[in-house]
């Protein structure tokens, strides 16, 4: 269950969130709690608008209220937005009235205290042609941050932390309001954002982004290039005049419409704004980067002086947005999980007769007489022939062609598998800069937990002495329903603390990945193709699962390697031999491995390499561990 207001993991059933750094003790409201409460509940989809000031986040927001509410009803059979608290019902009628009185709503304060909690109903149902996948009636979190919180990493953190378990992020972009330099603005954004990601131990590629440009009415009119562009694809000019395209009632073919002109977006972006270093960007650091224009109001509203002498704004037109469902649509069909197909069911059998089971039984029992004369024949006494001597027949094979006499085995502790030493392929060329190059190392023979330390295993530790239980636990106790989870919100030092208590050690990230993958190179603990009922990732399950509930065992025999939660390592962040990493913070990092059950099948894989702040990271709620520990003489047999 995710805390509404700090975006943080919470136990199930739980009413309100009694630490949340937002809002302390707040009661949750009843309509979230039913969507959401259960255990397995679908998450909400969250959703950050991140944009400077003035590039029209909040217009851009009531404009889209408007449109699900007055628009798309038309189109979309017994659909409406349903408004899940008070709040933002409130601020959504509000910031409405302002417009319909001509007035622009007043930009989002620095001590942004909730998000607008939002559920579109009756969502038409795709028919699977699109390439994107369909997307269900759900929940979405929006989160509006001041512009003024993208201007460093250090606001970010401080007014934006909720982007830190964002699905999408809406980069909204006002190329007239960037009058110095597009591409220097559209970078400067883009680079502020990704720091505050790593302060924040946001994962790469673990976000989609959509890039929306506002104001489309002002840029045919003020941006030549733009206007040059639309005289060259005159479909596109059409559809930016259509306020209801007659594509949104069959959303497949719409989708397949948005994906059209989103190429030519990333086209008009790289050729005409010359803003390639920010394409090739966001590409390298989200899992999909998509591209929407959008006009907020229909027309530019009218600037004067009001009564104070100061520059202001009012809609002389009746508000008519265009476009702006179109962000929305991409943010469903790219951030909701589809659950696991189900299990085939095994058809039983008719139950045998007794009579054929008599005679099955019969004739097994005849077979086994045969067997044992015909043995008795070729191996008795009559077998030697003239031989008299009592001296039994060597059947060994001679100790020099014994060359497959297998190696006494070192017996594991219990809850580890052993782990055969040897040299192995280490990361891949087919990967990201950090899993790069593949390259030849040796591993000593070691021992690792068949599962991740569980919550009950950690409980035990901290009730041992003086080590702080991980955040939402009940002083020294495990949430209800937690215990056989995996142990998650630990540093990386609450790690090695517990490791050295149970006498083990954290794995290398050599160890971790050899235990994973043996020496075939495969991608996955089971081998080379993804397999969505092996791992708690790619959609799997809505969240964190029971250790051992997913059966995709590595060739060592250990569990859960990948997905679930992150694992952390005893080493440090750092490139392999003849690589480069493209980018790191400073700082004490250290390398996570395996992937969550948040992640696709792209990072969660044998070689994908994360890494974390040891101990000064915000967000540590999707990463456990599991300890290995040396062979010394004394295991062997």
């Amino acid at each position: 269950m995710i805390c509404p207001y700090c975006v943080e993991d919470i136990p199930p059933q739980s009413t309100k969130h009694e630490t949340c750094k937002k809002l302390k003790d707040r009661e949750f409201p009843p309509f979230y709690l039913d969507f959401h409460a259960e255990e397995y509940s679908r998450d909400p989809v969250i959703l950050s608008v991140v944009g400077f000031s003035g590039h029209g986040k909040t217009v851009f927001l009531c404009a889209l209220f408007d449109y699900l509410d007055h628009y798309l009803i038309r189109v979309w059979p017994k659909f409406y937005n349903q408004r899940l608290d008070q709040e933002s019902l409130t601020t959504v009628d509000t910031n409405l009235g302002q417009l319909t009185k001509g007035k622009l709503p007043p930009p989002t304060v620095k001590n942004f205290p909730r998000p607008g909690i939002f559920r579109p109903t009756h969502l038409p149902k795709t028919n699977g042609t699109s390439k994107l996948p369909p997307f269900e009636d759900t929940t979405i979190l929006i989160y509006d941050p001041p512009g003024e919180a993208f201007s460093t990493e250090s606001e970010i953190v401080e007014y934006a932390s909720f982007v830190k378990r964002s699905d999408c992020v809406l980069f909204l972009v006002d190329i007239l309001a960037l009058k110095e330099s597009v591409p220097r603005g559209m970078a400067k954004l883009l680079d502020t954002y990704l720091l505050g990601m790593r302060r924040l131990g946001i994962q790469k590629r673990s976000q989609h982004m959509i890039v929306v440009y506002t104001k489309s009415d002002d840029l045919k009119v003020s941006v030549p290039e733009f206007r040059a562009f639309l005289e060259s694809h005159a479909d596109f000019n059409d559809y930016l005049n259509e306020p209801l395209p007659t594509s949104l009632a069959a959303p497949d073919k719409h989708l397949d419409r948005l994906e059209g002109i989103s190429k030519l977006l990333e086209e008009f972006t790289r050729n005409d704004l010359n803003a390639g270093r920010f394409i090739h960007e966001a590409n390298d650091w989200f899992a999909s980067v998509s591209y929407t224009v959008v006009s907020s109001l229909g027309a530019a509203p009218e600037k004067f002086l009001n009564e104070d002498g100061a520059p202001d704004q009012k809609l002389t037109v009746n508000m008519s947005p265009r476009g702006v469902a179109d962000p929305l649509l991409y943010v469903l069909a790219k951030s909701i999980k589809q659950p696991p197909p189900p299990v085939p069911q095994v058809v039983q059998d008719p139950p045998t007769p007794p009579l054929v089971i008599a005679l099955l039984i019969g004739a097994a029992l005849l077979v086994i007489i045969l067997l044992v004369l015909l043995g008795w024949w070729i191996f008795g006494p009559q077998a030697n022939g003239n031989n008299t001597s009592n001296a039994p027949v060597n059947l060994a094979t001679p100790k020099n062609e014994n060359v497959n006499r297998a190696k006494a085995q070192p017996s594991p502790p219990p809850g580890m598998v052993y782990v055969r030493g040897g040299n192995f392929m280490m990361g891949t060329n087919n990967g990201d800069a950090y899993e790069e190059p593949a390259h030849l190392v040796a591993v000593k023979p070691f021992f690792i937990d068949v599962y991740e330390v569980s919550c009950a295993e950690y409980e035990r530790f901290v009730k041992s002495g003086p080590h702080p239980a991980p955040k939402g636990w009940l002083i020294d106790k495990c949430p209800p329903g937690m215990a056989l989870k995996p142990v998650c919100n630990v540093t990386w030092y609450d790690a090695m603390a517990y490791a050295a208590w149970v006498g083990k050690r954290l794995p290398t990230e050599e160890e971790w990945e050899f235990a994973a993958r043996g020496t075939d190179a495969r991608a996955y603990p089971w081998g080379e193709q993804w397999n969505e009922r092996m791992a708690n990732a790619g959609g799997a399950s809505r969240g964190i699962a029971d250790v051992g509930t997913f059966k995709g065992a590595s060739p060592a025999g250990a569990y859960d390697m990948v997905g679930n939660v992150w694992e952390w390592t005893a080493s440090d962040l750092k490139p392999y031999p003849g690589g480069k990493l493209p980018y790191a913070p400073r700082g004490e990092l250290k390398v996570i491995r395996g992937g969550s059950w948040r992640e696709g099948p792209e990072q969660a894989t044998s070689t994908y390499r994360g890494y974390l702040f040891s101990r000064a990271s915000q967000d540590y709620s999707a990463t456990g561990f599991r300890c290995v520990k040396d062979v010394v003489p004394s295991d062997i047999n």
